[in-house]
């Protein structure tokens, strides 16, 4: 038997917003032709999708604390306080305010949708790759600007 949980009227609330946030990350996957799902987003989160679906089931949810609240929150890449505006976040605003400009250019809201649907050996390869290329251009630009004094 599932267990009965009471939940304040800001909980209610909070599941609302925490389903259309999931209702929106879901539609801005399958747009970009990633998979999106309960199971995608406990696989993302490092959790399993049945402890989602508590969180996210329209009858009897599971309170939504602030942890599970600043893990949404990074999945959907949204401030957590647009899920639960009730709880206080002071060691993040700051750091959310930065990170939610950052994510307001289109190419870096692609760029961490598409990493974000890798597996995380294809994640380290490109970020191994990403390193790599970005040593041999320094490489190259130190060769350049020597060969740049040399002749000039």
């Amino acid at each position: 038997m599932a267990r009965k949980y009471e939940l304040s009227e800001a909980d209610r609330e909070a599941h609302k917003r925490l389903r259309a946030h999931f209702q929106q990350w879901k539609h801005r996957r399958e747009q970009a032709g990633m998979p999106a799902s309960q199971e995608i987003a406990a696989e993302l989160m490092g959790r399993t999708q049945g402890a989602i679906s508590h969180y996210l089931r329209p009858s009897n949810p599971a309170p939504i604390g602030a942890e599970i609240t600043l893990e949404f929150a990074r999945l959907f890449q949204v401030h957590p306080g647009e899920i639960r505006p009730d709880l206080p976040y002071p060691e993040i605003r700051e750091e959310s305010a930065s990170y939610a400009a950052d994510i307001d250019d289109p190419r870096i809201k692609a760029l961490i949708q598409y990493f974000k649907g890798l597996t995380t050996e294809q994640q380290d390869e490109v970020i191994r790759d990403i390193q790599e290329t970005k040593q041999r251009n320094e490489s190259l630009l130190k060769q350049l600007l020597s060969i740049s004094k040399d002749t000039g």
